[in-house]
């Protein structure tokens, strides 16, 4: 589905300047780009423009047998007309550039330098039982263990050392050819369902040689590894990675081995002091477009994801292997693997792409739509999705074409607008193509007497979700995460606030709270927060919707009684006088608060189950007594009323200086 954030579009200067808020340019858009394939969506017959390459949409002019393509104008011949905005298309593999890949393939990253014998048992019974539903599916396996890497291969296995100076020195030169001649029958490195689940049930766990040091990991090297399995030039291969502990060897280390030598903290990276960070990050940054890596961590520690960022598909960290929470997320990515999303954006005249954020590639333009005032993955109107999955979520820049004067507007801007974005993946070997269709009024629209408000037209929680994504895009994959760089972040937000204050869009008062509680987030502040985990929530923002957005900044509670159950819209300390059971979905965990053992905490724990099941993410549920240990997450979550006694500004103190700034714009 496609949101705007405005589904009013000025068509003159004047007009986007008074009542388009912007964050950056005036006349620009963020537009919300979310799909999820689970069979139900409606199927029609793929049918493009023979000119530009749209496709049909459920609102098109038919003339008798053909239909007229709303990007264009064309003529087309009519198959079937669609019934919705958004539907899905099997298509053959030469259309819209898809091709023949390793849909159900993919390699297996094994750090057998656990915790314990406990952990690796946990880990080796999850893997296995993935794997017993993938019957049909291709693996590839490399173990680390000791700074050495084993690539498993059906002939048998051959063993890379992350101390050899002539290893070390191929890998950081990406010498893929020099591994391919080393590993004997390397042409046929895969391994069929039944070779895995033989050579992941003979794993054995092994003590670190030195006790009292970190375990010798060449996490870095056993990835560069996993790049042989990559049979399709212009795709990545997609890696599920078990790691244990941050690398301490080889390309990509990032903390040595001894204790007494502290990971990075986020001082470090600002001023530049840490000399590993640096190489680290070039390395995996050189593999960007060979791999796409879900990571499962299985330790308190930071392991080094800020430096995994550019290979990163998604990550998740658990206390253990053994947790529900790890079994759930490992068979969802080992067993739902959908391939090679690619992104194609089409639009009205009028509207030009400036880019897009997420976890993305760029692929070759196939229509010049996009603006010269880039921002994101910008240049082009195509895009790979680098993560697996069957759902995305993706923020969307566009520029408004707009007129000198509104009379000039009446001749040169159509009353609507159109953006149309094609998904074609690959799922069970099957090739398809999803199609979301939406179309924007502007304010030359004369169906209605009255003119159309762009303000009134504000959906605000796609804008903050699109805000989330644009500023963990920035932190994320740009790494621009200094002390200057939040600063900078909070003035644009303030001065955006001060704009929908002036101009008083809908829902304000919603969002600027909203805005007011993201500035309290692991995403504009450091505290309490290492980089490895603040890392894990941008990357967690670029992901998951606009709803998970907006639970990451204000959770939603639940209040259980005897009675019924109500939602409290006001999340301040008043709600610590309530001594019901509760629920708290907080995005990324649910938790059940109560003060005794009673049918309402029962009904509270039922409901908490329901919403881990329906979130992507499987959060854990946390259950804590009123004023427990586990009570201070959400007490840290609720507004004070007065004053906060410290030099920070309380809600009420934000509002009056946001309407403040409004005057002055």
């Amino acid at each position: 589905m496609i949101t705007p954030s405005f589904s009013v579009i000025p068509t003159s200067r004047l007009e986007a300047e008074l009542q388009l808020p912007y964050l950056l340019e005036p006349s620009h858009v963020d537009v919300l780009y979310e799909s999820k394939f689970d069979g139900n969506e409606t199927k029609t017959q793929y049918q493009i423009c023979s000119s530009c390459g749209a496709a049909i949409i459920d609102k098109c002019v038919l003339f008798e047998n053909q239909w007229v393509c709303g990007f264009c104008d064309k003529y087309n011949v009519l198959l079937e007309k669609p019934r919705s905005s958004s539907y899905i298309s099997e298509v053959p593999e030469s259309a819209e550039g898809l091709h023949a890949g390793e849909n159900k393939a993919q390699v297996l990253l094994v750090d057998l330098n656990t915790d314990g014998p406990e952990e690796l048992t946990a880990l080796i019974q999850s893997v296995s039982s993935c794997l017993e539903g993938c019957p049909e599916a291709q693996f590839g396996l490399v173990t680390l263990y000791d700074g050495q890497v084993t690539v498993h291969t059906p002939t048998g296995s051959h063993t890379f050392s992350g101390d050899d100076s002539t290893t070390l020195s191929k890998a950081k030169n990406l010498d893929l050819e020099f591994f391919r001649v080393t590993i004997p029958g390397s042409s046929s490195l895969w391994l069929g369902q039944n070779q895995t689940l033989e050579l992941i049930k003979l794993l054995s766990f092994k003590p670190t040689p030195v006790s009292n040091q970190r375990p010798k990991r060449a996490t870095g090297l056993g990835l560069f590894l996993a790049s042989l399995y990559r049979n399709v030039p212009d795709a990545p291969i997609v890696v599920s990675a078990f790691i244990s502990g941050p690398c301490t060897s080889g390309p990509g280390k990032v903390v040595p081995k001894n204790k007494k030598h502290h990971i990075r903290q986020h001082y470090d990276l600002d001023s530049n002091r840490d000399k590993y960070f640096y190489p680290a990050r070039s390395f995996y940054q050189s593999l960007v477009g060979a791999l796409s890596v879900n990571c499962f961590i299985a330790c308190l520690d930071q392991i080094g994801i800020v430096e995994m960022a550019p290979i990163i598909g998604s990550v998740s960290q658990f206390d253990t292997f053994d947790d529900e929470s790890f079994r759930t997320l490992s068979r969802n990515c080992i067993r739902n693997v959908s391939t090679d999303h690619q992104i194609t954006v089409f639009a009205s005249k009028g509207l030009l792409v400036d880019g897009c954020f997420g976890p993305i590639s760029k692929l070759n333009a196939t229509q010049p739509v996009y603006s010269d005032t880039p921002c994101g993955v910008s240049g082009t109107n195509r895009w790979r999705y680098r993560t697996t999955g069957l759902s995305l979520s993706l923020a969307f820049s566009f520029q408004i074409s707009t007129t000198a004067t509104k009379e000039e507007s009446h001749d040169k801007t159509q009353a609507h607008l159109a953006i149309q974005i094609h998904d074609s993946f690959q799922d069970k070997g099957k090739n398809y193509i999803k199609v979301d269709t939406i179309v924007l009024f502007t304010t030359n629209n004369s169906a209605t007497s009255a003119p159309r408000s762009v303000a009134k037209s504000f959906n605000y929680t796609v804008a903050l979700g699109c805000l989330m994504k644009q500023i963990a895009f920035d932190q994320f994959f740009k790494n621009h995460t200094d002390a200057f760089s939040l600063q900078q972040w909070r003035i644009k937000i303030d001065k955006l606030a001060a704009r929908h204050s002036k101009v008083q869009s809908k829902h304000f008062s919603e969002f600027l709270e909203m805005l007011y509680r993201l500035k309290w987030t692991a995403l504009l502040q450091k505290r309490n927060t290492s980089p490895d985990e603040a890392a894990i929530f941008q990357h967690t923002i670029l992901l998951q919707d606009s709803f998970v957005c907006g639970l990451l900044c204000k959770p939603k509670v639940t209040v259980f009684t005897n009675e019924g159950q109500f939602e409290p819209s006001d999340l301040n300390l008043e709600l610590l006088k309530v001594r019901e059971a509760m629920c708290v979905n907080l995005g990324t965990s649910i938790m059940v608060r109560y003060l005794e053992e009673d049918p309402a905490t029962a009904k509270a724990e039922e409901f908490a189950e329901s919403l881990a099941q329906n979130n992507p993410l499987a959060p854990k549920i946390q259950k804590t007594g009123i004023r427990g240990s586990q009570d201070r997450y959400f007490i840290s979550r609720l507004l004070p009323q007065d004053g906060l006694n410290t030099e920070d500004m309380s809600l009420e103190q934000y509002s009056a200086n946001i309407k403040r700034m409004s005057q002055c714009i």
